[in-house]
């Protein structure tokens, strides 16, 4: 919950940006849970064991601890549906499909004919009857994802994605087999 940002870069250069994250010397590693991850391909642990290797340097000595009474991720696996890590990905490619375009987020939801597609192929499946509700669930999608794309601000799950999901997504994956 560390509040974090940088003034904007007006250089003509990119600007390399740091990250460190300091996690407990116990902690296990779930792929299961984070399989879209890009840590993941530098992960020399095996599942479900601690958090070791080049990549995950420990600093000072680590207690060995009993393991715990209760796994905090007992009973805790993904399910079918969209989550703040893969909503963009899922919804992107629902839209590609419906509109047979391979265009992304932003340049689907930019275009007139593309959401006159989208609305027209939504209201013809009946995922849902009202099109002034569609359209304003597209236009939700497309601003979270411009200000993601010329902003750079957070864009991992929101309001946006659950609208759309609970208006028409869902049954568009389903109908899909988007994945």
């Amino acid at each position: 919950l560390t509040w974090h940002r940088s003034s904007p870069n007006f250089g003509i250069h990119d600007r390399p940006a740091h990250l460190a994250l300091w996690i407990h010397p116990d902690a296990k590693w779930r792929p299961d849970l984070v399989d879209w991850h890009p840590v993941n391909d530098h992960v020399e642990s095996e599942p479900k064991s601690r958090l070791e290797g080049r990549k995950f340097p420990h600093f000072g000595i680590i207690d060995e601890l009993l393991p715990a009474e209760q796994d905090i991720h007992s009973g805790t696996f993904r399910s079918d549906g969209i989550s703040m890590f893969d909503a963009s990905k899922i919804i992107g490619n629902q839209l590609s499909k419906i509109t047979e375009n391979e265009g992304g987020i932003t340049e689907i939801l930019s275009s007139k004919n593309l959401i006159d597609c989208i609305v027209e192929r939504t209201l013809s499946e009946k995922f849902c009857t009202d099109e002034m509700i569609i359209r304003a669930s597209l236009e939700r999608l497309r601003v979270s994802y411009l200000a993601y794309e010329l902003h750079k601000a957070r864009n991992v799950y929101n309001d946006a994605y659950a609208n759309w999901w609970n208006i028409a997504g869902q049954d568009w994956n389903t109908y899909l087999g988007v994945e």
